[in-house]
């Protein structure tokens, strides 16, 4: 609802990137209603997924904010569960906006060996600096790997008053 409210503002003053918009999101609800029980998903769709989901959520933001995704240009088209790395960005897009200061909000996915690496890092906001925000996104992420990889898979979660990271790798199949 966030979006359609920032494409109807965004109409008013920049129409092509308002029709770019309805674009971006409705490749989003595409993959939301049609591919998230697919078995076939690649590490491809995936980044496009991501990758859509970053421009969307770019209306929104200042030009104070950093936004960098790192990901190799020619990854091998591994099968992954669909959605696997998006609630690790929108957490950061929630959590990592500072709109009085500059923040960042930084992406890798990378491949090593037999593994695929995913970390997302972001700038804390004065709320998490005092530990006033739950995890429970969190929780439930680790809840769904749990129940996807068992125990193959590594989570790391790295925090300081400035910066909040997620590190985590699964296994390529």
């Amino acid at each position: 609802m966030n979006t359609l409210n920032n494409i109807h503002a965004l109409i008013d003053y920049d129409k092509d990137k308002a029709k770019d918009s309805i674009v971006m999101l409705s490749k989003l609800m595409r993959v939301l209603l049609y591919d998230s029980d697919n078995e076939n998903y690649s590490i491809k769709n995936e980044i496009q997924f991501l990758n859509d989901y970053i421009g969307l959520m770019k209306i929104r933001v200042q030009d104070n904010v950093e936004i960098k995704f790192d990901y190799p240009l020619n990854i091998s088209d591994y099968k992954i569960p669909p959605l696997l790395f998006v609630s690790f960005v929108e957490n950061a897009f929630k959590h990592g906006i500072i709109s009085a200061e500059k923040s960042y909000i930084h992406i890798k996915l990378e491949s090593d060996n037999n593994n695929l690496l995913f970390s997302v890092s972001n700038s804390k906001s004065s709320v998490q600096k005092n530990g006033n925000v739950k995890k429970i996104g969190l929780e439930n992420a680790e809840n769904r790997f749990n129940a996807l990889y068992d125990e193959n898979y590594s989570w790391k979660i790295s925090e300081t008053n400035d910066n909040f990271t997620v590190k985590i790798s699964i296994p390529l199949i």
